[in-house]
């Protein structure tokens, strides 16, 4: 990627230096907190539930789709505003140009309409990649491509060196944030 933007012109000029690193640290930022914060509520879904641990370090394979289903699950954007664009009545609800309306775009990917039984991890979900855990439209993630990658990776190289883990018992947990993510996650394994 990084040959391409150093390659590609715009009406015949090439890219400057400046706009070429600010690209590409857009891209290193946004692909690098999204998954900070879904490696929290990974883990702790792995830690807490064995089988599913267990069926990702048999076949690590399915661990893209694996990605999928806990974006799905465990949104890190749960809300988008909007500002409204001309005055209309919403069921009885009048908006007036300029205001801004918030969208709550985590409960899409828990509608039982688009995903059956949406309360459960289920590897293979048909339409999975269809989930909002990046937004929609001009608003989508710049990074997520590179998070859905990324998360993979460390799905696939965590189990193959450490497949047995649990939280340190009695640590409460957090979430925390705009975007959500856990501050702390104290995992325990034998060594």
């Amino acid at each position: 990627m990084v040959t391409r933007l150093v390659q590609a012109r715009i009406d015949g000029e090439p890219l400057s230096q400046e706009d070429i690193l600010t690209v590409c640290m857009t891209l290193m930022l946004a692909g690098l907190d999204t998954t900070r914060s879904a490696l929290g509520f990974i883990f702790t879904h792995l830690a807490r539930h064995e089988e599913d641990r267990r069926r990702i370090i048999a076949e690590p394979e399915l661990a893209p789709a694996a990605v999928e289903e806990f974006l799905r699950m465990y949104p890190l954007v749960i809300q988008a505003g909007r500002e409204v664009q001309e005055p209309q009545d919403f069921h009885g609800l009048p908006l007036e140009k300029g205001d801004v309306v918030w969208l709550g775009i985590a409960s899409a990917n828990r509608d039982p309409r688009k995903f059956p039984d949406p309360d459960r991890f289920i590897l293979g979900r048909e339409g999975v990649n269809q989930n909002l855990a990046f937004g929609a439209g001009p608003h989508r993630c710049l990074g997520m491509h590179l998070a859905r990658l990324e998360l993979a990776v460390v799905l696939r190289e965590w189990h193959a060196r450490i497949p047995d883990y649990r939280i340190r018992p009695g640590v409460p947990l957090t979430e925390r944030g705009g975007q959500l993510t856990m501050p702390t996650l104290p995992l325990e394994w034998e060594v």
